[in-house]
């Protein structure tokens, strides 16, 4: 059951990668500043919180958050790439195919010349290195299980 959760969220992570940068840059067009000045200069003039600034303040504490989330999946996908880059190029291929191309297995076994399960066992190797990665950079956590 852990397995297959891990395996969702690397999936998403995967499907989610070429495009990062974009939702980077929305999240950050998001964060307020509230009215063009600095949310700690508007709280520290008025010596007190109102609703609007600290509701601000939670949000964007909640962006910040995400936008380093994002970028830490990023950073940790584009070093598993790299080092495909340099060891494993049909691998590599397999990986830009199925997750950024959004290609069949089948289409990409054919286009390939490889196997199905080839394409499958290069597929379940990418989920294994990058849920150790993740797991190691907290990106995965044991508390994302206990529903």
């Amino acid at each position: 059951m852990v397995i297959k959760k891990v395996k969702k969220i690397i999936r998403k992570n995967l499907y989610e990668y070429p495009i990062y940068d974009r939702l980077i840059n929305e999240l950050e067009l998001e964060r307020d500043t509230t009215g063009g000045r600095d949310i700690n200069s508007s709280i520290k003039s008025k010596n007190k919180i109102n609703r609007a600034v600290e509701s601000q303040v939670i949000k964007n504490i909640n962006i910040d958050g995400k936008i380093n989330e994002y970028k830490k999946w990023k950073e940790l996908i584009d070093s598993v790439l790299q080092e495909l880059r340099k060891s494993d190029k049909t691998k590599l291929k397999v990986i830009e195919y199925k997750f950024f191309g959004n290609v069949p297995e089948d289409i990409i076994a054919d286009e390939l010349y490889i196997s199905k399960t080839t394409v499958r066992t290069y597929i379940n190797d990418i989920y294994f290195e990058i849920g150790i990665l993740a797991t190691f950079n907290n990106l995965i956590v044991k508390n994302m299980f206990n529903s």
